[in-house]
């Protein structure tokens, strides 16, 4: 069922450096005493001590958007969305 005025905004990661290998591959790392470590396997750092960080393939959520809900969405860069909408003047610290 189409929803009329309905906005969303969803901001998150759509590359990860270090991924592994694989469509939408996943970052494994921990964070000891300031120091990242990144691991090469989802088994490999110890139960409970990593963090895996997938990335949001937008194009496919966009199409799924569409499907649900009638409507069109579109994927920016998050660069290209704030230079289009953010109010620079009202984030700066004094």
């Amino acid at each position: 069922v189409a929803r009329r005025g309905c906005h969303v905004v969803l901001a998150d990661f759509d590359h990860l450096p270090d991924g592994l290998r694989g469509l939408n591959g996943p970052v494994v790392q921990s964070k000891q005493d300031g120091t990242n470590t990144v691991y090469r396997g989802i088994l490999s750092p110890p139960l409970g001590k990593a963090d895996i960080f997938f990335p949001t393939d937008f194009e496919r959520l966009r199409r799924v958007w569409a499907f649900l809900t009638g409507n069109q969405a579109d994927v920016v860069k998050h660069s290209d969305f704030c230079s289009k909408y953010a109010e620079v003047e009202k984030t700066q610290c004094l």
